[in-house]
């Protein structure tokens, strides 16, 4: 909506300027005066619309810190809700009741700091809380009471400037008071037959516990009364089967590192998150697993064991903020928090259990088409519907997200098929056709991927997710496609994202130069115009031709600048040329699809010419064949203009293309360049020297001029001439060259000329 009302301005601008510049023209003696007065009421104006978009900014901002306050005053658990830099935190009604804190000490940021339990809220420590499933603090309230809080910071994106954080804590109080009575219990019993069942039957909490070397868990009765257990001992393959699927891999890494874990026998507590189906209700419920190491005397095998408390309510509390934090809005599957969250979890795991994953990134080829023509709700049920049917491949264990746009990612289990990637392509291919049918009948909709291997393929989740992505990106050419990662194609990607900057700072630091090719009449050796060719001159002296780096300025939007450069150099420095006497020469300046079809070409040009001081009739726009039948229509538009104005138009390249002959007769052209593919065989090729002989007598029958490209021989020269050629360009006549030596040549060949 912004967007609109500041077009709308534009546009208002623009009409306003242009009437009153018509006014002052048709009144020159008061146009100093109008201009002044349409200054000032631009610049009140301008003001006034300033401050109004900041006044609606502030009032949207702080509608949203409303409506957030609102919220997490109305939950009954400990929340902290805090921005980056902690200027406005607020501290829940819940958490200063627990604390006994006063409304003017709570929301600070020290007290945020301590209560987070870090020293300063550093970008460094905002990603550490990130990152942390769980950060137990200690804190004391003003009657010296110690609270234990379990801390789960999300952050989330309020509006589109402001990133905030929540911090959701949990009171752990109780729980780690038993757990620390009866483990000081459980260390004062002797060494005897019944020693697990006694702990068991004097706890109240869930407790859950194993010996090294033991395959069986011990379960107290409040356990087996909460997860619906007949026996006190339970196995670990059994009480896997009880474990979520989606949990089964936290739960394998825990069992397979109990042995390094009881070795260690540090007493450090940690904490896992499992969801466990009750044996009854045959529910999954949430349960938070707190255990540790600990022996009862030095000649026994050391226990590792906790409690095991039913979280469902807090994890019902949390949905909403975890929604918000991790689930994306349109697809209503998890976003790319959420994946990363996950996916480091997930690659920890995997490099403990040895087990692998394939990490696809896809893409719907052309999606921006269907949000172009159909709308943005249609675009938005096409993503959802595409969710869908990803989940239907998900693997065992496996995980999908929307990461951006219509950028989705899959984690599926490998199970030794190298094919896994191609055949899971194909099946969301078809499912993908068939939603194409449904909805658009006359549109083929496909999908792209590009994946890597973990652990394989990398040292940290991010790392193998960016590298999916550098396989996709790979794919770009190829639609339908799905290519897996290698290091080649990285270094590569590296390489062109290095020499992008690296090309970025050269148009910034002009080290752009233009080099200029003379072109030659047959007749009688006279230069009648000039090539400008961009070159690349780095500090160091070296030169990079254009075809090393115009490519890559085409991708990456660079080559508008380096057009805007190219076009006015040549033109100034024609108009230099003509200054300093030297005879009326045509410069000829080359312009990409990028130029041709995604501006006014007439307006950048004439303001260029007029800028410049440079006459139309010296200056010739080339365009290559096929970008001239990209767009026929627009082409014509955009040529008729450019000639309209004087502008020469020469064809590049021609003969390369796929109907040359038949675009002479409706491309307002003004000259033919052969290509030099052409030239080069016609000493020696009979078939080539007809087929140039021909083309130039079609030109001339519609007064087109036509130049050879790649002239390198006198005999060549000779053959053109007797064909009826008009000019020429080639090392023969001389190669590019900056201005200076150009200008010696044109000096030159004004008295000394030869004619092959």
């Amino acid at each position: 909506m912004n967007t609109k009302k500041w077009l709308i301005c534009e546009l208002a601008f623009a009409a306003a300027s242009l009437i009153v510049t018509l006014y002052a023209r048709y009144h020159s003696a008061l146009a100093f005066a109008i201009f002044c007065t349409y200054i000032f009421v631009v610049v009140i104006l301008s003001i006034i619309l300033t401050v109004s978009l900041m006044f609606n900014r502030k009032r949207m901002n702080e509608a949203a810190q409303r409506r957030l306050s609102f919220f997490v005053n109305r939950l009954s658990m400990p929340v902290i809700l805090w921005n980056e830099s902690a200027d406005t935190p607020l501290c829940n009604d819940a958490l200063r009741l627990l604390l006994q804190l006063d409304p003017e000490e709570a929301d600070t940021t020290d007290q945020v700091c301590r209560l987070l339990g870090v020293e300063c809220l550093s970008s460094e420590t905002i990603r550490e809380l990130l990152r942390c499933t769980g950060k137990e603090v200690t804190l004391t309230d003003k009657q010296g009471n110690l609270h234990t809080i379990l801390w789960t910071t999300s952050g989330f994106q309020v509006t589109d400037h402001d990133c905030w954080f929540i911090s959701v804590g949990s009171n752990i109080t109780e729980t780690q008071n038993m757990i620390d009575a009866l483990e000081s219990f459980s260390n004062r019993l002797a060494l005897s037959e019944s020693r697990y069942a006694l702990a068991m039957e004097l706890s109240e909490i869930g407790l859950l516990l194993t010996e090294q070397g033991s395959d069986q868990f011990f379960a107290s009765e409040q356990l087996r009364e909460m997860i619906g257990l007949s026996e006190r001992e339970i196995s670990y393959s059994e009480f896997r089967r009880m474990v979520h699927p989606n949990d089964v891999v936290l739960y394998d890494r825990f069992i397979k590192t109990l042995p390094k874990f009881c070795e260690e026998d540090s007493g450090k507590i940690c904490t896992m998150e499992l969801r466990i189906r009750g044996k009854e209700n045959n529910r999954y419920r949430w349960y938070t697993y707190r255990y540790k190491t600990a022996r009862l005397d030095q000649f026994s095998a050391p226990i590792i064991g906790g409690a095991l408390f039913d979280i469902s309510r807090e994890r019902e509390k949390d949905a909403l903020i975890e929604r918000l934090a991790y689930v994306d809005e349109v697809t209503e599957i998890p976003n790319r928090n959420k994946l990363m969250t996950m996916g480091q979890d997930l690659y920890s795991c995997s490099k403990e259990l040895g087990v692998s994953y394939y990490i696809l990134v896809l893409d719907i080829d052309r999606f921006h088409l269907i949000n172009d023509t159909c709308g943005y709700e249609t675009g938005n049920a096409v993503l959802k519907d595409f969710a869908h049917i990803l989940y239907k491949y998900l693997s065992f264990g496996g995980f999908g997200a929307r990461i951006s746009g219509d950028n989705f990612a899959l984690i599926v289990r490998d199970y030794g098929d190298e094919e896994l990637p191609i055949k899971t392509l194909e099946l969301i291919q078809t499912e993908l056709t068939k939603l194409a049918n449904s909805m658009f009948p006359n549109k083929h909709l496909t999908c792209s991927a590009g994946y890597a291997k973990m652990p394989q393929d990398g040292n940290s989740f991010a790392e193998i997710l960016e590298r999916a992505e550098f396989a996709l990106a790979s794919s770009a050419t190829h639609k339908g496609t799905v290519i897996g990662y290698n290091s080649h194609m990285h270094d590569t990607i590296i390489g062109e994202s290095e020499l992008e900057k690296q090309l970025a700072d050269a148009i910034e630091d002009g080290q752009l130069r233009l080099y200029y090719q003379p072109k030659v009449a047959l007749t009688n050796g006279r230069i009648i115009g000039v090539e400008a060719l961009v070159r690349w001159i780095r500090p160091d002296g070296t030169i990079i031709q254009p075809g090393s780096f115009v490519p890559l300025a085409e991708e990456s939007q660079l080559i508008s600048k380096i057009s805007q450069y190219v076009l006015t150099e040549a033109c100034e420095q024609n108009r230099i040329w003509q200054k300093m006497g030297l005879p009326n020469i045509v410069v000829s300046v080359n312009l990409t699809s990028a130029d041709f079809y995604q501006g006014n070409v007439r307006d950048q040009v004439f303001e260029v010419l007029a800028r410049t001081g440079l006459d139309s009739q010296w200056l010739e726009i080339e365009l290559t064949e096929s970008l001239a039948i990209k767009d026929l229509d627009l082409a014509l538009e955009q040529m008729n203009q450019l000639r309209e104005m004087g502008v020469k138009l020469a064809m590049d390249d021609f003969g390369t293309g796929y109907s040359s002959l038949s675009y002479i007769q409706v491309l307002p052209i003004t000259l033919l360049k052969l290509d030099r593919s052409f030239v080069m065989h016609m000493e020696d090729d009979e078939i080539a020297r007809e087929i140039v002989e021909a083309v130039i007598r079609i030109a001339k029958s519609k007064h087109i001029e036509t130049i050879a490209e790649g002239i390198e021989t006198p005999e060549q020269a000779k053959l053109l001439r007797l064909a009826g050629c008009d000019n020429a360009q080639g090392y023969l006549y001389g190669k590019p060259m900056p201005p200076e030596e150009i200008e010696q040549l044109i000096r030159k060949n004004i008295n000394e000329r030869q004619v092959y």
